[in-house]
């Protein structure tokens, strides 16, 4: 749909303009109380009268066109995709979802997950790459994988659970190189403590995901280093690290709605 893997270059800038809203949101994040310097009406005025959208403002007009252009003509969609879900969504009492419902679904998909998503292809294929046994039981284990199942077609997302070393590739990648490294606030809650040290309740915390994930008190001296083997170890340590450190899309209730999708 976007057309640029096709074109060879940044279609309507969109990749520029999604970078530009994630360098907002991510300072933002940690200033709060100067959001209404992003999205007052005085700031959008002025740059409609230069004739240059908020970076927001233009990836919702774009997101619209695109949604409006599929309603059109849904026959012209090249392959069943999400947005073609969002499209045929309804509630619990079978109404259709409205322009505004897909508008948001859509920005969420491709706002938050384009790039994330691409950073952790990435680094999946180049510690895959540069690390040759991993490569070599990896490939060892999909190929048995195909053949004892006499499979002639991807395999999906389901079938990719079923892949324990595959599994570990992905979460020893994303540990090392996470898609996302700035800290995602919380408040603290009253009488938090860590390590001894209280923290009045209110106070704004956070943690740098890439420094958690590196950290040798958690992983031992081999932190920095890519061992996919160290998820198959103990199964108990593997889930531990999976629930209480990688946190790259955030924990709890407020956690990252697209991460499980992402892993």
């Amino acid at each position: 749909m976007f057309s640029h893997l096709r074109e060879e270059k940044d279609v309507g800038q969109l990749r520029k303009t999604i970078f530009d809203i994630f360098k907002r949101l991510s300072c933002v994040g940690h200033l709060p109380r100067r959001m209404w310097l992003a999205i007052n009406t005085i700031a959008q005025g002025v740059s409609r009268i230069f004739g240059a959208d908020q970076p927001m403002i233009a990836f919702r007009k774009w997101s619209a066109r695109q949604i409006q252009n599929r309603l059109d003509n849904p026959e012209t969609a090249e392959r069943e995709d999400l947005l073609a879900h969002f499209c045929r969504m309804r509630d619990q009492k079978g109404n259709p979802a409205s322009f505004g419902e897909i508008l948001i679904e859509a920005m969420n998909l491709i706002g938050a997950g384009a790039d994330t998503t691409s950073i952790g292809m990435r680094t999946c294929l180049y510690y895959v790459a540069t690390n040759p046994d991993a490569y070599a039981q990896l490939r060892r284990e999909v190929d048995d994988f195909y053949r004892e199942n006499n499979l002639d077609a991807p395999i999906t997302y389901l079938e990719t659970q079923q892949l324990p070393y595959l599994q570990a590739v992905i979460k020893e990648a994303t540990r090392l190189l996470p898609s996302i490294v700035f800290q995602l606030l919380r408040y603290a809650p009253p009488g938090f403590e860590v390590r001894g040290v209280k923290i009045p309740a209110n106070t704004p915390i956070g943690m740098s995901p890439i420094a958690q994930n590196r950290d040798q008190d958690i992983w031992g001296q081999d932190a920095d280093e890519f061992r996919p083997s160290r998820w198959l170890e103990n199964e108990e340590m593997a889930k531990y690290f999976d629930r209480s450190t990688m946190t790259f899309g955030g924990s709890g209730p407020r956690m990252c709605i697209g991460r499980n999708i992402a892993l």
